[in-house]
């Protein structure tokens, strides 16, 4: 079977024909991660049927892929509770201290951060390993909190927040980072 890089570089009717392969030998869950349009689900689609011992995931942020699945087969994921929340942030923020405790002089500011973040995941790990480098002194956390408070005034939410990330970036970081932004998603890069 190919890797599963190379199953993101082939085209629908491959595709098609590696599923078919793959799920000929009997059962089977085939997840379909971070689609974005029906579209790339009805390429596919035939290469499925009658497939009665075959299960299918589609992962998604979009509202109208999810249609896909009836009602009741959907699953709507919910952001994490503030204690689920803080805790994801902790092992981020303080992974190389022991149990990845916040120190306490630092809890109100990372209680307040968290608070910012609504529960993403994605938003609390950014910032956490953003803060992960930095010193962990109160004014170094609070002059970020206020970066942070100002860029959420101003721009969506979890854009906001990866700004934040990408400006923290050192410029030499940040002009490989706009490079990389130049490949299509998955590809793979060699040296």
């Amino acid at each position: 079977y190919p890797a599963q890089s190379q199953l993101a570089d082939l085209d629908a009717d491959d595709l098609k024909k590696e599923i078919k392969k793959r799920v000929a030998d009997g059962k089977c869950l085939l997840v379909l991660d971070d689609v974005w349009d029906k579209e790339a689900f009805h390429r596919i689609s035939d290469a499925l049927q009658n497939l009665q011992a075959t299960r299918v995931i589609i992962t998604t942020r979009q509202e109208h892929v999810a249609t896909l699945a009836q009602p009741t087969r959907q699953l709507k994921l919910k952001p994490l509770e503030h204690s689920d929340a803080f805790s994801l942030f902790c092992r981020k923020a303080f992974y190389n201290s022991m149990e990845s405790k916040c120190p306490p002089e630092l809890e109100k500011l990372a209680n307040n951060i968290v608070g910012k973040c609504q529960g993403l995941p994605l938003a609390i790990v950014s910032i956490a390993g953003m803060l992960s480098s930095l010193p962990q002194k109160e004014y170094v956390w609070n002059e970020m909190y206020m970066q942070l408070r100002s860029e959420l005034a101003n721009d969506n939410h979890v854009s906001a927040i990866l700004n934040l990330s990408y400006h923290d970036l050192s410029g030499e970081l940040r002009n490989c980072f706009l490079y990389c932004s130049l490949f299509p998603e998955d590809h793979l890069l060699t040296r």
